[in-house]
Parts: C-alpha cells; structure tokens; sequence
C-alpha cells in the first residue's frame, strides 16, 4: 500500500547528479556497502520528490527491500524532507503512542540543494551543508491495512508540523529566556538592591541552567502576570513552538498564584505528555520578567528534562538547592551530618521531574513518606495523588541489582490492573543511599472512574 503522500518521480526520470549524490549518501550511512536496486530506487524517488518545505510521509507493504539490506518483515513508514533536531525519536515515539512497534528505523541525511520550484537539482555530504535533507525508513512489526496506514500518515503530519514549529522557534525562545535572565539580572544591580530576594538570584541562574542543554524547550508564552494561558488570555509577546500551534498545549494545570518579585519563579508538571521526542508530562516553568514601569509579567515555558540533566550535581541548579536547604531546615538536619547525608541522597534519586514539579510542601510530604518506608532499606514504595490530572503515582524503589524489565512489566501490568488505568508513564534514576532504582510509575486512570 501506499499513502497519498506519494508524488514520487520514477527513478528513470531523476537527474543523475541527484541520483549520484543519494546514492552515495546511502553509501556512506551503511560504510560503503549498497542495499538492493529496489531499495534506492524507491528512496531516490521519494527524496527526488518536489517539495515547498512539506515532509511527506507514505506506508509501503511488506516484502519490500529496505535500506537496511533485508525484506520488511512488516509495513513501511517512509518520511522525507527537512532534517530537523529531534525528528527520528518524534516519529518513533509517535508510532509506539499509535500501538505500532518498529523493528528497524534508518535515516539517511544528505545535503540538499533544490530550486525555486521545490526541484532537488543537488546532493551532496551533510556535514557542512547550508540546506539538509533526510529520508527516514521505519519497519514496522506489523501488516498494517489501509485504514491504519492512513491514520498513521495523519498522525504523523501533526507531529512533524509541531516538530517544525518548535525547531523553527528555538533559538527566539532562547533569546527571550535570555532577556529575561538578563532582566533579573538588572534588577540585583539597581540602588536598593539589598532588598532584592534572594529568589531573583536563583531565578535567573536557574534559567541559564536550562539553557546549558538541561531541557527540551517545547513552547514559551508571556502573559500579564496572573493571567492563565490555558484560558486565551492575549499575548504580551508572540506565542512560540508548541503554544504557537495551540494554547491550550500548557495544559489544565489550574491557574497558580501569579509570580513575582518575592516568587519570581515556580515549576509545575502538567498532565499533557509531551507531542516530541520522549512521551513524558511536559513541566511549565512560570517566571516573572521586571519591566521598567516596575511591575512585570510573566514568560511560561512549556519543557522536558533533557537526558544529558540526569544526575546533575544539585548545585548547579539553584531552584532545587534551595528546595533542598529547606526541606533540611524542616528537618532541623545539623550540617555534615548523617541524617543530611541520607536526606540529601534520597532527594537526589527521585526522577528529575519530581524534583521541579513538586512544591516544597509536596517534596516534603513524599521525603516523610519515604523515610517512613525505611524500616526496610531495600524496597520503599509510596502511592499519591498527581495534581493537576486525574492520575496516581507510584514511587518504588528497589536495589539495582534487583531491578529488570520483567519487574518493570510486571508492576507495570499490576497497577494498570488494581488502579482501573489505561496508560502508564514510567520515569527512572538511580541515586539513593545505596545503589538503588527509583521508578515513578504515573498511572493514568480511566475517564469516569473515581481515584482509589
């Protein structure tokens, strides 16, 4: 079968300069080594394809030769068209979120020159390329038929047309999370300054964190402060990335205290997953801005913990050391002390996104929760509410050593079964005051059935 994205020029009809350069793109993917004639053809046709910036998309059937030197197993998702940060993990969570599992996934980048008309007219190495290309080739485990085809070429629009507006604004969303960095900044260095708190501080440093690489930067949206973006509020500023496609990207996450000069910045986790790259629940970051009439709004960032964040040393991120300096103050935990050392660790090996999305209080509450399950050191397993969404989590920690994919399935498949659930999102880190897995398992609980 084959999608209505398909308005490939024959192999025959494609210049041979284009159909050189592919071909050694392919050459240099697989280390020199060439698939079947089959299998270039059909990728020079889809990459030789006239296009104004549109990826396209088709699903072909097994059997075919694929990329990879072997016949599909099952049926063939094929995009091509803009090499965009992101855009293989995008896809691939995408068909997994669709019930369909990949066996084997391809891509293949190039540099792409084309004309006026959207005609390839050049091909050549990526690296170093002013305009980049790439054909992505994914083999499904399943026969998928016509109808499945179809629906999974829609779903797959929508992913990459969001994937496109958050590459698109990227660096804007960066400048504006710089200026207000900046903004804050200026604020410490004013006469007066001395009653500046020291939250502003930690405000700005913490932005800068997150633009070290530390987050996934999926939306940014400013509003007077106080004021919901859920709830289509005016913009201050131009909405970006993902609130570009759709406000209501921020999720029902209520409407918080507004942010300010004593609060200028506070982290919620909401219950919409992200639509790129890891299927996780997105986190808003709401920040207060100062302008100069000495007011401000405020810039609310939709964004994902970056992997390359797992297991940064909490000093360098200031909103959590001072979530942590306080949770210790609560305790009346004496500096240097055993007691600090074991709370210290047991914060650092709860998933990341615990750590930014739950208030002080809530941190607290799941600290006292855990430390109540210590009489056994070697499982602690905690069940909360999740704010925000009609959802449970379970905290379980377990040994390392103990910790498999079996164990995961199998706890996976309890809680579905005793929490009436229809999905559940798992994150992991390893910390704790032994080498021990923590798993946050979010079940998400089925429309119309009461939590437990």
């Amino acid at each position: 079968m084959a999608s209505d994205d398909d308005p490939s020029p024959t192999s025959a009809s494609v210049p041979a300069v284009v159909r050189d350069g592919l071909v050694a793109a392919v050459a240099r993917r697989r280390q020199g080594t060439l698939p079947e004639d089959a299998a270039l053809d059909a990728v020079v046709e889809l990459a030789a394809a006239p296009r104004d910036g549109e990826w396209l998309v088709r699903v072909r059937p097994p059997g075919i030769d694929l990329l990879a030197g072997h016949q599909a197993r099952g049926s063939v998702v094929e995009v091509a068209g803009d090499d965009r940060p992101l855009i293989v993990t995008s896809v691939e969570e995408e068909l997994r979120a669709a019930g369909q599992r990949a066996l084997d996934i391809v891509p293949c980048a190039y540099g792409a020159e084309r004309d006026d008309d959207g005609e390839l007219r050049g091909v050549g190495p990526a690296r170093g390329a002013d305009h980049t290309e790439a054909v992505i080739q994914i083999e499904l485990a399943s026969d998928v038929d016509d109808g499945t085809a179809a629906a999974l070429v829609a779903r797959l629009r929508v992913t990459l047309d969001l994937l496109r507006a958050v590459t698109d604004d990227h660096a804007a969303i960066r400048d504006r999370l710089r200026a207000a960095a900046a903004a804050l900044d200026a604020l410490c260095e004013t006469p007066g300054a001395a009653d500046v708190s020291p939250a502003v501080v930690d405000a700005a440093r913490t932005v800068r964190w997150l633009l070290e690489g530390n987050a996934l930067l999926l939306g940014l949206g400013r509003r007077k402060a106080g004021a919901a973006l859920e709830d289509g509020a005016p913009p201050e500023l131009p909405d970006l990335g993902l609130l570009r496609c759709d406000p209501r990207a921020a999720g029902r996450a209520g409407t918080p205290p507004p942010v300010g000069p004593d609060e200028p910045i506070r982290v919620v986790r909401l219950s919409a997953l992200s639509p790129l790259h890891r299927r996780v629940p997105m986190l808003r970051l709401d920040l207060w801005v100062p302008d100069d009439a000495g007011g401000g709004t405020a810039e609310h960032l939709l964004w994902v913990v970056a992997r390359r964040a797992a297991g940064a040393p909490l000093a360098s991120v200031p909103l959590l050391r001072r979530k942590l300096d306080r949770l210790l103050e609560r305790e009346d935990v004496v500096p240097g002390s055993y007691d600090e050392q074991h709370l210290t660790l047991l914060f650092q090996s709860l998933p990341e996104d615990d750590l930014f999305g739950l208030d002080t209080d809530a941190l607290h509450a799941l600290i006292g929760e855990l430390l109540a399950e210590d009489r056994d050191h070697s499982v602690r397993v905690v069940l909360r509410p999740v704010a925000g969404s009609h959802a449970i989590a379970a905290l379980v920690t377990v040994p390392v050593d103990r910790w498999n994919r079996v164990l995961r399935q199998r706890l996976e498949r309890f809680l579905l079964a005793q929490l009436d659930g229809d999905r559940v999102d798992v994150a992991l880190s390893i910390g704790g005051g032994s080498s021990a897995v923590t798993a946050r398992m979010v079940v998400h609980v089925e429309a119309g059935r009461a939590l437990p």
